[in-house]
C-alpha cells in the first residue's frame, strides 16, 4: 500500500512537471533564448574541438636562420632547461648576492647572471626576427610577456648597473 502510495505521488509529481515545462514556452532574453539549441551547441563544440592549436611557428617567416633555429625541438628544448635553471639560480642569487647592483657581487654570481641576460636577450631578439611580420609578434602573448621579462633584465644588469658605474666613477 504504501508503494502505491509513493509511486502515484512521483507519477503525480513527473506530470505535474511535464505539464509546467511542456505549457512554457521558450523564453527570451535580449533576443535569446534560453533553452539553447542542442544542434547549435553540438556545432559549437565540433567547432572548438577541430580548431588548430595556436602555433606561434605560424607567424615565423619562411626564410632565415633564426626562424630555423627556433623551430628546432633541441632549441626548444634548451630554452625550457635554461629557464628552469634561471628559477633556480633566482633562488642562489637571492642567497649569496649581498651586492645593490650586479657590480657589487662576487666574479662568479656576475658571469652567470650576464650569460642569463645574454640568453634570454638573443632569443628574444631572435624571435624579434623571425617574425615574417613585426607587428604580428607583439600581438603574440608569450612574446609581449617575454619582452617584458628581458626588458627587466636588460634594465637591471645593463642600464642601471652602467648608471651606478658611472656616477660611482665621477666620485
Amino acid at each position: 500500500n504504501a508503494y502505491k502510495n509513493k509511486r502515484d505521488f512521483s507519477s503525480q509529481i513527473s506530470s505535474r512537471l511535464k505539464s509546467v515545462w511542456s505549457a512554457r514556452p521558450v523564453q527570451k532574453m535580449r533576443g535569446a533564448k534560453m533553452l539553447a539549441d542542442h544542434t547549435a551547441m553540438k556545432e559549437k563544440v565540433r567547432r572548438l574541438l577541430l580548431k588548430p592549436d595556436y602555433d606561434v611557428t605560424r607567424l615565423y617567416s619562411s626564410k632565415g636562420i633564426c626562424q630555423a633555429v627556433l623551430r628546432t625541438h633541441r632549441f626548444d628544448l634548451a630554452s625550457q632547461c635554461i629557464t628552469l635553471m634561471n628559477a633556480v639560480w633566482l633562488g642562489i642569487d637571492a642567497d649569496h648576492n649581498q651586492g645593490a647592483v650586479i657590480w657589487d657581487a662576487d666574479v662568479w654570481l656576475q658571469v652567470v647572471e650576464q650569460a642569463f641576460t645574454v640568453f634570454f636577450f638573443t632569443e628574444w631578439l631572435m624571435r624579434l626576427i623571425a617574425f615574417k611580420d613585426k607587428r604580428a609578434g607583439f600581438k603574440d602573448v608569450w612574446f609581449l610577456l617575454d619582452t617584458c621579462l628581458v626588458a627587466m633584465m636588460v634594465l637591471d644588469n645593463w642600464v642601471v648597473a652602467g648608471f651606478v658605474l658611472v656616477a660611482r666613477s665621477k666620485k
